[in-house]
């Protein structure tokens, strides 16, 4: 894992920098119990307490608030959050500033599809993507595979590998990072590849993800989800550590 986030450092840091204008699209489809078939659920639907936004709003606010920090605009970062917005999370560690909105729109097929034209064309009063800017596109959601490809859940359906690349790889960027929470999100992989491309995901394409765990190693306690009020607010593993690094943990 540490050779892997000092990959991760060595690739992407770089690129930030020299990208002339920072984007950044997060996708988060669903929420994280309900509203897809129960064999896919994200943690088997074990959101505690059956909080259906928790993991997915806290590392999409974690995410939103970590690009500000590396130098990306907020209003350069679109967040197509599950039915369009924000969680009320009852702690103050995943709570905007008083009067900000985070979520821009729902996490519809036809909304994901209408802003990667629009970045592509420049339409809709969304700007037009060049070959000096840097795109960073992140997705945690629920996914599936099937019948040799992967897919991730939207409120409204399934998006495929193909269909996704297919919208991204038509957009012009001087560099591209990809990162994948969720289940066989690997298998985005071979679709998105590139020479301006960075992919990270949790899991191979034939794999599950996990959420964030606590652990004991030789007595030392690690905790990965935060705690308040006896309360526990979980994340995705994969994420917990992106964003770790990130932030300089």
């Amino acid at each position: 894992m540490k050779k892997h986030i000092l990959l991760l450092l060595f690739f992407c840091l770089p690129i930030i920098a020299v990208a002339q204008e920072k984007y950044a699209v997060l996708i988060i489809g669903d929420y994280a119990d309900r509203g897809v078939p129960e064999q896919y659920r994200w943690n088997n639907g074990g959101t505690k307490d059956h909080r259906p936004h928790e993991e997915f709003w806290h590392d999409t606010f974690l995410m939103w608030k970590m690009l500000q920090s590396e130098g990306f605009d907020k209003d350069n970062i679109y967040v197509l959050f599950a039915d369009g917005n924000d969680y009320a999370s009852d702690n103050p560690l995943y709570q905007p500033p008083v009067g900000v909105t985070v979520t821009n729109d729902s996490a519809t097929i036809r909304k994901v599809t209408d802003l990667f034209e629009d970045l592509r064309y420049g339409s809709n009063g969304r700007p037009r993507l060049t070959e000096d800017d840097f795109l960073f596109v992140w997705v945690f959601d629920h996914g599936k595979e099937e019948g040799g490809q992967s897919f991730f859940f939207l409120l409204d359906g399934l998006m495929s590998d193909t269909d996704f690349s297919s919208m991204l790889n038509v957009i012009p960027a001087h560099r591209k990072a990809y990162w994948m929470q969720q289940c066989n999100g690997g298998g985005f992989a071979d679709n998105l590849q590139a020479g301006n491309v960075v992919f990270h995901s949790a899991c191979l394409g034939n794999e599950l993800a996990s959420p964030a765990d606590d652990y004991t190693i030789n007595g030392a306690s690690f905790a990965e989800n935060d705690t308040l009020n006896s309360y526990t607010y979980y994340h995705g593993e994969f994420d917990y550590h992106l964003l770790s690094v990130c932030n300089g943990h």
